[in-house]
């Protein structure tokens, strides 16, 4: 990031008239537009580029990613390197890290385990300042994208290109960082003339990693006159969005744009690139990855309570404190405080729990049974009234980790939402346009209401024959052979409790068999667990035990 290494590369390779190749990858190394710089920069080899390394005489590689990689990508395009290759990269020392990463072992004939910079350095023969010389543009460079180029011709809709043309259309004229981009984006858009022009990127498919690293840039370039710009796949930033939340919280200078591809993975374009190379067809790259069938509007649901609304998107790298909060440093005051989670809410939606790993679901148990987090031994009352509300991939799905048999008791009721029956469907369709918008629904009801209807369950009369009624299927449930693992005392509870509100909702003060039976499957499915060798569900056995179980008659009728 340093400016006079920047013209020091510049100036060597001006004075030995050496052409220089970049990569999307590792941000702004040299400037794109210098007549030396010939081919634009890419995440994978252009067909110019490989040209250039196959003729090349003598190839200075100066911290490149995967260098072997790239000699091999050279020759496929038929273009085999014969040139003599030095590398100076301190990859080497990072290699069979942590990760277990590696990248293949680089064909060079002199390896210099440095810093990149300092052999420039010692190349250029001076630590005092370089002039940067005063080199004209190379033609045609940053034009498809700054003079407004009619886009790539790969949708009707709005194009990568369209997109960087726009914003360099509106950026003209300020200084500001483009944090990273998208894999569908042109290095052809890039014009980079200083080292902060262009931060790099991850490499991968980078879901959920984006806003992290926009913040972290707006964070370090805070009070430099940069604006930081970050391109983010929609996939991407819902997963990773709640970091916006320090942003607006510390006042940040930052443009988020969202190049909305209605897909989970980064880039569309990317993934009919990798369908096409793999020649697997292109229209399954949607499948599991599509965000398009309409769910359940949760946050329409809490503001229609006059609730605030929390969200978690649950991902295989989401850590605790990153649901409960932590305590950090105040920017202002320099003491410690406590910075509250997404949990601090009266409604909090877990979207695709079963993709945090058992460490991340425990940050819940705590705030579920007893309403209350602790951190660093304080403990915090969340809002009242207050629930969580959950999504779970399918078990076989890859990246899914079981829920613990202890969390799942801890959610009241576990709901199959399936499709809509025809009726229905069709007055969605017809409702399309005039549907109105979540923001828009009129508050019905408060916290207030919903903090009364919760007392009033506490009240409803439980008749014994009711709770005998209950304690028979509860025992049924741990002494059927086609379950494994029975319903648990809290089950029990569970079921008295959701009866008891389906009472107050009919406007009743005590329960009936019947409001036991509505609940009964929903309230204990989840919570027993299916013989290896049953051939049903365990939701089937408990809907038979629920239909085998006799029901208490007469008395007083309560």
């Amino acid at each position: 990031r340093d400016e006079q290494d920047w013209d020091r590369r510049v100036a060597l390779a001006e004075r030995h008239g050496a052409l220089v190749l970049s990569d999307l990858k590792s941000g702004a190394v040299f400037p794109t537009g210098h007549p030396l710089h010939p081919v634009p920069p890419g995440i994978f080899l252009p067909a110019e580029a490989a040209e250039l390394i196959g003729g090349a005489d003598v190839i200075l590689s100066l911290g490149w990613i995967d260098l072997a990689g790239t000699i091999s990508a050279a020759a496929a395009h038929g273009h085999p390197a014969s040139a003599r290759i030095i590398s100076c990269t301190t990859d080497s020392a990072l290699r069979n890290g942590w990760s277990l990463d590696s990248f293949g072992r680089e064909p060079v004939d002199l390896s210099i385990p440095a810093d990149p910079d300092l052999l420039v350095r010692a190349l250029v023969e001076s630590d005092e300042r370089v002039k940067p010389s005063e080199w004209p543009v190379r033609e045609g460079a940053g034009t498809s994208a700054a003079e407004g180029g009619a886009g790539d011709g790969a949708t009707d809709g709005i194009s990568m290109r369209d997109l960087a043309s726009a914003l360099h259309g509106a950026l003209a004229g300020s200084p500001a960082c483009l944090v990273r981009v998208p894999l569908g984006w042109s290095g052809a858009d890039l014009d980079a003339g200083h080292p902060l022009d262009y931060l790099g990127m991850d490499g991968g498919a980078g879901i959920g990693s984006g806003p992290g690293m926009a913040v972290g840039a707006a964070l370090a370039l805070d009070g430099t006159g940069r604006l930081p710009v970050a391109v983010l796949g929609d996939g991407d930033f819902l997963m990773g969005g709640t970091a916006a939340w320090t942003a607006a919280h510390y006042e940040l200078p930052l443009l988020i744009v969202v190049a909305n591809n209605a897909c989970f993975y980064n880039d569309v374009v990317h993934q009919e690139r990798m369908a096409a190379q793999r020649q697997r067809p292109a229209r399954n790259s949607w499948i599991g990855q599509a965000i398009a069938d309409p769910e359940p509007d949760l946050p329409a649901l809490a503001r229609s309570l006059g609730l605030e609304f929390g969200r978690v998107q649950f991902t295989a790298d989401l850590l605790p404190a990153d649901i409960s909060g932590a305590v950090v440093v105040d920017r202002d005051t320099k003491l410690l405080a406590f910075r509250p989670g997404p949990v601090f809410a009266n409604v909090l939606l877990a979207d695709e729990l079963n993709r945090a790993s058992p460490k991340a679901q425990s940050a819940l148990l705590e705030a579920m049974e007893e309403r209350q987090v602790s951190v660093d031994g304080t403990s915090h009352l969340l809002p009242r009234p207050y629930m969580v509300v959950a999504t779970q991939n399918p078990f076989d799905a890859a990246g899914t980790f079981p829920l613990p048999h202890s969390q799942l008791d801890r959610f009241l009721l576990r709901l199959d939402i399936g499709y809509p029956d025809r009726v229905l469907e069709d007055e969605l369709l017809a409702s399309l346009h005039d549907r109105p918008a979540p923001e828009d629904l009129p508050v019905v009801t408060g916290p207030a209401f919903v903090s009364a209807f919760l007392a009033q369950i506490r009240t409803v009369h439980i008749a014994a024959p009711v709770r005998a009624y209950v304690l028979d299927m509860v025992r049924a449930t741990r002494e059927h052979p086609d379950l494994s693992v029975g319903a648990s005392p809290r089950a029990a509870l569970a079921v008295l409790r959701a009866a008891s509100a389906m009472a107050v909702a009919a406007g009743r003060g005590y329960v009936t068999p019947d409001d036991v039976k509505e609940v009964a499957v929903p309230a204990l499915a989840h919570r027993v667990v299916a013989h290896p060798l049953a051939t049903v569900s365990a939701a089937v056995v408990v809907g038979d035990i629920v239909s085998t179980t006799p029901v208490p008659v007469g008395g007083d009728g309560h």
